[in-house]
């Protein structure tokens, strides 16, 4: 996974998460590591915006990425491995490894500035980003 900061696809820059990456200023490229060798799975020129996270914390290595609706074209190989969620299901080599990935994750989607973060920033919500949007079309 390559992570990178900048504003999403709809030139949104800060404020809160949405499924559909809108105001989320991740962007990432998946891809497959085949030998040594890493090959995108989808065009490098359409990094994915507004990807979140989850993880069960009896898994220590397991973690789930939750994709924004509308992948890119290029990603029909993602969205063919997504659930219907659009959770992408991946197991780290470690735990070390999977925590690294997620405070990287977590910052490049903080909303401020990366100097206002502090001990008591909360990088992920308590419920992932689109099921917050559908409890409520529910309610």
């Amino acid at each position: 996974l390559e992570i990178s900061m900048g504003p999403a696809n709809n030139g949104g820059g800060g404020g809160g998460r949405r499924r559909d990456g809108a105001g989320v200023s991740s962007r990432m490229v998946v891809c497959q590591v085949a030998g040594r060798t890493a090959e995108p799975m989808h065009d490098r020129r359409e990094p994915i915006a507004g990807v979140s996270a989850i993880v069960d914390p009896s898994q220590p290595k397991a973690f789930e990425l939750i994709f924004p609706v509308g992948l890119p074209p290029s990603a029909v190989m993602i969205d063919a491995l997504c659930s219907d969620g659009g959770r992408f299901p991946l197991k780290a080599p470690n735990r070390v490894t999977r925590e690294s990935l997620l405070l990287a994750l977590g910052i490049a989607n903080f909303g401020g500035r990366p100097a206002d973060l502090d001990a008591r920033t909360t990088l992920f919500p308590g419920m992932p980003p689109g099921e917050e949007e559908e409890e409520e079309a529910e309610a």
